[in-house]
């Protein structure tokens, strides 16, 4: 059992030929928890709670209570601590600022930005691309690594989101949805190490929600770890949050909420 920088307690079980396993070492925390039942309700508020407690230091900085056209303006301009803006931040801090704008992802859009742009505009569906794999998003010979590992995370993000708070959006039934989030995080977890990307928390609520409600108690453990492991990551470069990771952090956490 470990106990975790925010309080959460964690029973510890090592997982064999996936990613847990890739892990070294007795302090790696994982655990095993049982399906979202009243009696696991504790669980999910531990990492809400923990989830809120990383960011609430850096959000102070995002204008929540602004008006809108404020919220807008800070959407359209945002910059991170190391001025760069992704595509997919305007549409993801609309939508956690609760604004709407007009929807400007285009024909050749990843996945990633298309998802958060239906999620913020009006737009009323969105139609799921077919993938050859088990992945939501097809990965080129000439798309390195690490940008396909964020935009599939960044992806699988807003459609659990999409899931959890705008099913109308889907033209796609929504059990089938469903399992297409669970096999594609599965399969995310089971295959590729969270670092791959760039150190953003992307799809965290995604694995927290794997780890209490998969069947297996070792794929349950691989899921938590590979969320603690992205929750991790994001205060390596500065020892907090960066300010969109938080904000990342803080989407989860509400959408978590939910369930």
């Amino acid at each position: 059992m470990v106990k975790a920088g925010s309080g959460l307690v964690i029973n510890c079980m090592p997982k064999a030929d996936t990613f847990a396993s890739k892990v070294k070492g007795r302090e790696e925390e994982l655990h095993s928890i049982v399906p979202i039942f009243s009696e696991n309700r504790d669980q999910l508020g531990q990492w809400i709670a923990r989830l809120d407690s990383m960011s609430a230091p850096v959000i102070d900085k995002i204008p929540f209570d602004a008006p809108e056209d404020e919220r807008i303006l800070f959407a359209e301009q945002f910059r991170d601590e190391f001025g760069n803006h992704a595509r997919t931040t305007t549409p993801f801090l609309a939508h956690l600022l609760d604004v709407r704008l007009i929807n400007r992802a285009n024909t050749k859009a990843d996945l990633d930005e298309a998802l958060w742009w239906t999620l913020s505009s009006d737009t009323e569906q969105i139609s799921l691309p077919a993938c050859s794999g088990a992945s939501l998003s097809e990965q080129t010979d000439e798309m390195a690594i690490e940008h396909w590992t964020q935009i599939e995370l960044c992806a699988l993000h807003a459609l659990w989101t999409m899931v959890a708070l705008y099913p109308n959006k889907l033209d796609t039934p929504l059990q089938a949805v469903r399992s297409r989030i669970r096999s594609a995080g599965v399969w995310m977890m089971n295959e590729y190490q969270p670092d791959n990307a760039i150190n953003r928390p992307w799809a965290i609520g995604v694995f927290v929600q794997l780890s209490l409600t998969l069947e297996s108690a070792d794929e349950r453990s691989t899921a938590s770890m590979y969320a603690q492991t992205l929750l991790h990551n994001c205060s390596i470069t500065l020892g907090r949050p960066d300010l969109l990771s938080a904000c990342i952090l803080k989407d989860a956490s509400r959408t978590l909420m939910k369930l």
